[in-house]
C-alpha cells in the first residue's frame, strides 16, 4: 500500500496543516440534536445542533471505490450548481479538487480567469519510492500562494527525505461568486467545485435559526487523495 505522510511546519503567512484528514464514523453525543439525517445518491449527511448558536455538518461517501467518487462528484456538482444558480451576486466557500496536480504558475492563472479568491491549499509531493505526502495552509492575504515559502518548506522536506519532487497544487479552497461557478466547474484540470458547504450551511440555519453561520462545523473530507487510491488521477 502507497503510505502518505503530511508536512508540518510553520513558515511566513503559512500555516502547514494535515490534510486530507479522513475524519471517519464521529460518536454523536448523546445530548446532541440531530436536525437532519440525509441519505442522498452518492454521499450521507447528518446535520447536528451544537451548543447554543452552534451546528455541526457532518457528509460521508464511499471513499474506496471509482464509482463511489464518480457517484458523490455528480450529486455535489448537481446540488452546487443550484445553490450557485440561486446565489449568483454572493461570494460563497467553494472546495475545489483538480483532476492531476497543477503548476503554482498555471494555479494563480486559473485563479486570474476565474476571479477566483483562494482561502487554502495542498500541494503534493511524491518519493522515490512512492510515498506521498502533503503541503497544506493558507493563502497570502491576496488570495495567492507564497512561491518562496512553499520552496522553503519544500527544502526541508527533502533535507529529511531524499528523492522527494513537489507535483503541484491539487485542491483549494476558495471564495467564488455564484456567476461564475459554471465557468470554472467547466475548465478541463477541474474534477470538482464543491459547495455543499454553504448549501448544507443555509440548510442547516432554516432548521435552527438561531445558528450563526460562522459557528457552523463543516467535516467531509476532500477527494484526491482517494482518486490517487483508485485511479481516477489522469
Amino acid at each position: 500500500m502507497t503510505k502518505h505522510i503530511t508536512h508540518i511546519a510553520l513558515f511566513s503567512s503559512i500555516a502547514i496543516v494535515a490534510a486530507l484528514l479522513w475524519f471517519g464514523s464521529q460518536n454523536i453525543a448523546a445530548e446532541s440534536t440531530i436536525l437532519a439525517d440525509q441519505q442522498l445518491p452518492g454521499l450521507h449527511y447528518v446535520i447536528m445542533s451544537g451548543e447554543e448558536q452552534s451546528a455541526i455538518i457532518q457528509v460521508e461517501y464511499d471513499t474506496k471505490s471509482a464509482d463511489g467518487i464518480l457517484q458523490y462528484k455528480d450529486t455535489v456538482a448537481q446540488l452546487s450548481r443550484e445553490y450557485a444558480l440561486a446565489h449568483p451576486d454572493t461570494s460563497f466557500i467553494v472546495d475545489v479538487t483538480f483532476k492531476r496536480p497543477m503548476s503554482i504558475e498555471d494555479f494563480r492563472t486559473l485563479n486570474s480567469n476565474y476571479r477566483a479568491k483562494p482561502v487554502d491549499f495542498a500541494l503534493r509531493t511524491v518519493a522515490s519510492d512512492g510515498e506521498r505526502g502533503t503541503i497544506s495552509g493558507a493563502a497570502e492575504k491576496a488570495g495567492d500562494i507564497s512561491t518562496e515559502a512553499v520552496d522553503r518548506i519544500f527544502n526541508s522536506v527533502q533535507e529529511n527525505q531524499k528523492g522527494v519532487t513537489l507535483k503541484g497544487v491539487v485542491s483549494f479552497r476558495a471564495n467564488i461568486t455564484g456567476a461564475t461557478y459554471d465557468a470554472l466547474s467547466s475548465d478541463g484540470n477541474i474534477f470538482l467545485v464543491d459547495a455543499l458547504q454553504p448549501y448544507l450551511t443555509d440548510e442547516t440555519v432554516r432548521l435552527k435559526p438561531s445558528v450563526a453561520p460562522s459557528e457552523v462545523d463543516y467535516h467531509t473530507p476532500n477527494p484526491y487523495w482517494f482518486m490517487e487510491e483508485v485511479g481516477l488521477i489522469q
